[in-house]
């Protein structure tokens, strides 16, 4: 039996986001994670930050840790056959565009 797969940083966030946003618009997600998804991208859009980004290093380590803690609350929180339903999609795709970008 072949041991699973780990995802690369790039694949991980690829796969996370569009799992987010299926899950902002799918009609089965409940309103929580939603607004939880939305404070999300108004905090990654918003010029507002807990540490200012011209503090080096800190001003972009403090975004990363509440963009990474606030995705990990919601995937806790979506339903089981969101997170099944949507998991990995971008690998797919990805694959799938190789193999008939080659052809």
């Amino acid at each position: 039996m072949a041991a699973p797969s780990r995802l690369s940083l790039r694949e991980t966030i690829k796969s996370d986001a569009v799992l987010l946003f299926k899950a902002l618009i799918d009609k089965h997600t409940p309103l929580f994670p939603r607004l939880l998804i939305i404070l999300l991208i108004v905090y990654v859009i918003s010029p507002v930050d807990i540490l200012p980004d011209w503090i080096l290093f800190l001003g972009i380590v403090d975004d990363l840790i509440v963009i990474s803690l606030l995705t990990k609350w919601i995937k806790k929180l979506l339903p089981k056959k969101l997170k099944d339903e949507f998991s990995g999609k971008v690998i797919e795709w990805e694959v799938i565009r190789e193999h008939t970008s080659k052809n």
